[in-house]
């Protein structure tokens, strides 16, 4: 009898056993959004290896709103300005992610399963640039946009090897980045912030490619945007709802603009809930908006900048009370403004605009991080910008001339926090060569490295712009139109009868309606040819289109004009188109590369 029992009590675990393996098998099916469980009316189910899940629960759990239209069977989710279409047994979904079109293409379509629409969570997630995971032990899916990890970020670069038709290529490289970056106070300068900071704003720049259509307004039907690489940006680190301006505008156009972008993220964790909204100002590959970096206006603040940066302000305020309309705003507000060069400047006076009225713009804390700042406030003037802007960090290489313009001599600075570039005891000077020559691949540029530390070639150019304009207003008065001329000589681009963009002196002719030579006096004549020692014969027509402008502009043609013009064509011109010769004041141009600001600060500890 307790042989039977025994076999009996055997029998039963066994079949427990067994019971016990069918239901796991049979489990329900989570689905797991950034750490929050979705709830479904209608469980999900397995169809051909692919978890299907309620159409309307999915996208309401990433934040869409969902609109079914009966007739065509066929749901559109937006967010924002992010949209997805789906259609019961059509495999394509379409998708609008970050300001980027396309179709993204699933084995199993949705469909109809017990009267609801099931649709594949796998595809809407990746679709919508979520990770997506799968735990077959618990039957769960873990979808998240969180990120904290080395991620590739592409960007413009104006030192790699050109192709055969003539077009550099861009540069991709490792950043480490993590939403806990946010976690921290403002105030504190963090380098891991710093670098990735770098390569978002990088990122912004114009790509190589685009520049094919450097004349074009609006360019449409061609996968060479502007705004590629930022577009991959914020779909690499896990952002959304990206709305872009001023990148559908030709590289001719010379107003006080700049291209720019917002995106938002939500991060919700045991602590903490925050949304993070970048702004991120283009600050390389802008064109003929060089021309605005030398307006200089009145002795108050930098004209140019300061018009381009109440226009972001304002989109910001306007987007940022669209997300709050939208439901789309979780916690505290943070604010990460970063750009490059004149993107810096503009990105600065944004910054500190967003802490002067932080309640306007729901703002927790301002996270300001611009490179190659330029100056832009005379901080003898203006009472506006009076605060403590302890968030805000400026980058700065001693060793490159833009951050001392507007001139410090006129009266000028930046807000915020000066953090210098500097070669301390500790630092590793070819290890930073090696970082650049493997962004560049290009061998000449490790010399430039050293630049930061060599401050000649700055003297230099400043003493040469001092020598121009005693001060702002002098400047203003008798020297900005003209500067502004032969910045927009150099930045335009306009295209032949044969294809090829015409020279400077076919532009100049263009835009004035008279040949350079029929501009120039004797006088002139003369004093170009006292150049000929100073500077190589192949720019002396170059420099012959400048002085007309400045026949055309009523400006004193003297030995001082004539040095400075002599160094815009060294600094812009013969240092960009050879990178042998880097010492000196030819070190100018290289000091500026964002490739070397990069470097230093990977080396930097």
């Amino acid at each position: 009898m307790k042989k039977i029992i025994s076999l009996l009590l055997t029998a039963t675990m066994i079949s427990g056993s067994f019971s016990t393996i069918d239901v796991l098998a049979d489990a329900p099916i989570s689905v797991v959004i950034n750490g929050q469980k979705i709830e479904f009316d209608q469980q999900p189910v397995i169809v051909d290896d692919r978890v299907m899940v309620p159409l309307r629960s999915i996208f309401e759990g990433m934040n869409y709103k969902v609109d079914w239209i009966q007739d065509s069977q066929t749901a559109v989710a937006n967010r924002i300005h992010d949209k997805l279409t789906v259609q019961q047994d059509n495999n394509s979904i379409s998708y609008e992610i970050n300001g980027r079109a396309g179709t993204y293409l699933c084995d199993v379509p949705p469909q109809n399963i017990s009267n609801r629409i099931l649709v594949p969570v796998r595809a809407i997630a990746e679709s919508s640039a979520y990770d997506v995971d799968w735990n077959g032990d618990t039957r769960t899916v873990y979808i998240s946009n969180y990120k904290n990890g080395d991620y590739d970020l592409s960007f413009r670069s104006d030192c790699t090897e050109r192709n055969e038709r003539g077009i550099r290529s861009d540069i991709t490289h490792g950043f480490n980045y993590s939403d806990e970056f946010f976690y921290d106070d403002s105030s504190v300068y963090s380098n891991d912030l710093a670098i990735v900071s770098l390569g978002v704003a990088l990122s912004a720049f114009s790509t190589n490619e685009s520049d094919v259509h450097y004349e074009t307004d609006n360019i449409t039907g061609t996968n060479k945007h502007r705004e590629d690489n930022i577009i991959d940006t914020y779909n690499t680190l896990g952002f959304a709802g990206a709305e872009f301006y001023n990148y559908d505008k030709t590289l001719n156009a010379s107003d006080d603009k700049t291209a720019y972008s917002f995106s938002y993220k939500n991060v919700k964790t045991d602590k903490k809930t925050f949304t993070i909204i970048p702004v991120v100002i283009r600050g390389g590959g802008y064109g003929a908006e060089w021309v605005s970096n030398f307006n200089l206006g009145n002795d108050v603040c930098h004209q140019g900048f300061l018009n381009a940066a109440n226009e972001i302000v304002s989109s910001l305020s306007n987007y940022t009370n669209e997300l709050k309309k939208e439901g789309l705003l979780k916690g505290d507000i943070k604010y990460w403004v970063t750009g490059y060069s004149r993107g810096a400047a503009v990105a600065d006076i944004v910054a500190a605009l967003i802490n002067n009225d932080m309640q306007k713009f729901h703002a927790a804390d301002v996270y300001g991080y611009c490179f190659a700042t330029p100056q832009w406030i005379n901080k003898n003037t203006y009472s506006a910008f009076s605060r403590n802007y302890s968030g805000i960090f400026n980058i700065i290489n001693q060793g490159d001339a833009i951050p001392t313009v507007a001139l410090s001599e006129w009266g000028y600075g930046r807000i915020g926090q000066d953090v210098y570039l500097n070669a301390d005891s500790e630092f590793d000077i070819a290890a930073a060569e090696n970082v650049v020559y493997a962004l560049t691949g290009n061998e000449r540029m490790k010399s430039a490295v050293k630049t930061v530390s060599n401050l000649t070639g700055v003297y230099e150019f400043d003493n040469t712009l001092e020598g121009l304009a005693a001060n702002s207003s002098e400047y203003s008065q008798k020297y900005q139109q003209y500067i502004m001329d032969i910045c927009e000589l150099l930045c335009t681009q306009y295209s032949g009868n044969n294809g090829e963009y015409i020279s400077l002196s076919e532009k100049f002719q263009k835009k004035h309606g008279r040949s350079v030579d029929d501009t120039l006096t004797e006088m002139d004549t003369m004093l170009l040819g006292l150049l000929t020692s100073y500077i190589e014969s192949d720019y002396i027509d170059t420099i012959k289109c400048f002085v007309a402008l400045a026949r055309n502009n009523g400006v004193e043609i003297n030995k001082q004009l004539l040095l400075f013009t002599a160094n815009i064509v060294t600094y812009y011109i013969i240092n960009y188109a050879d990178s042998s010769n880097i010492n000196g004041s030819t070190s100018l141009r290289y000091a500026h590369y964002p490739e070397i600001y990069l470097a230093w600060l990977m080396c930097n500890s």
